[in-house]
């Protein structure tokens, strides 16, 4: 009996070591960034202020968009061609400093909290397409954040180029990281923020009646949209983008790349109409930074490519 005794107690205490050791290798394999690699993480500023005359307390929103993840490490089977293609596309979307997209969000989503932000600004183009495996990372960054995300989807967050799988399933694994109807509310006691899911494509009418129902609370609302919106009034942006893009104004609005529909048209009027409640709007989607007035109303600000190191930080006051 005693010996039955020992002999148990002895396998239990193998047992409990093996264990202590695989937990040990989890622990260390779960730490993928190194250390030189957190050194050459940087981040540069880019500081805007929205005043909304009346409101009482002050903001913080941060503004992340085009980080461009690309995850290279899959099971599954692809061509080598399609595996080397996402290579170069990992390799791409690097900062100045060579750190790829993918650490630069690892490291990135452990800062968000310092900032003390009111909420998180995702503006389209955060996974360079869909795949389970870009998915996955981003959502283990956005399990970090303790406040309200706002993620306004695009092309590449939807794009299956690398992947077969019907865009039904796609809509619905994007839907369990955040929000993904095509029209996205988040009210603050003194403004909201709407934004335009989907905006490389035409709005639909589902979107527009939703769009009414926001604009009927009378709040001043910043508006997020990945594609810029043109101005009526100023062509420094129209023209900086065909500059940068092959003659390309990639931007919502007449004889644009993004060349609105009649219910897209619709949209644009009640943004841009004298009596919208947009004070003013945030856009990605160009890789290069310009602020300008869309009327005499509405400041558009569009940000920097994320995966270049940079953030935005947008302080709404009155």
């Amino acid at each position: 009996m005693k010996r039955n005794i020992s002999f148990a107690v002895l396998l239990l205490g193998l047992c409990m070591m093996l264990s202590a050791c695989r937990s040990q290798t989890k622990m260390a394999g779960e730490e993928s960034l190194s250390d030189s690699q957190k050194e050459a993480c940087t981040l540069e500023e880019d500081r805007k202020t929205i005043r909304i005359p009346g409101i009482k307390d002050s903001y913080r929103l941060l503004v992340i968009n085009d980080l461009h993840i690309v995850e290279t490490e899959t099971e599954r089977e692809i061509p080598k061609e399609t595996k080397d293609e996402i290579q170069a596309r990992y390799e791409s979307f690097a900062d100045t400093s060579g750190v790829a997209s993918r650490e630069q969000w690892e490291w990135l989503s452990d800062q968000i909290q310092d900032y003390g932000p009111d909420a998180v600004v995702l503006a389209g183009d955060l996974v360079d397409f869909y795949s389970p495996e870009n998915l996955e990372t981003l959502k283990d960054g956005l399990d970090k954040i303790e406040v309200p995300v706002i993620y306004t989807r695009a092309d590449h967050d939807y794009g299956t180029w690398y992947i077969e799988e019907d865009r039904k399933t796609v809509k619905k694994q994007e839907a369990a990281i955040c929000d993904n109807s095509r029209v996205i509310l988040q009210e603050f006691p003194d403004f909201l923020i709407v934004g335009i899911n989907n905006s490389t494509s035409q709005m639909t009418k589902a979107g527009l009646r939703a769009l009414k129902k926001i604009w009927e609370k009378e709040k001043p609302v910043i508006l997020i949209t990945h594609v810029p919106l043109d101005s009526l009034t100023d062509r420094g942006l129209y023209e900086e983008s065909k500059k940068l893009w092959g003659d390309r104004a990639l931007l919502w609005g007449k004889d644009c790349y993004y060349e609105p529909n009649e219910t897209t048209q619709k949209y644009l009027d009640m943004v841009l109409g004298e009596d919208s409640p947009v004070v003013a709007v945030i856009s990605g989607h160009l890789h290069f930074p310009y602020t300008i007035q869309l009327n005499d109303r509405i400041t558009e600000y569009v940000f920097d490519a994320s995966y270049k190191g940079k953030l935005g930080i947008l302080t709404v006051s009155g």
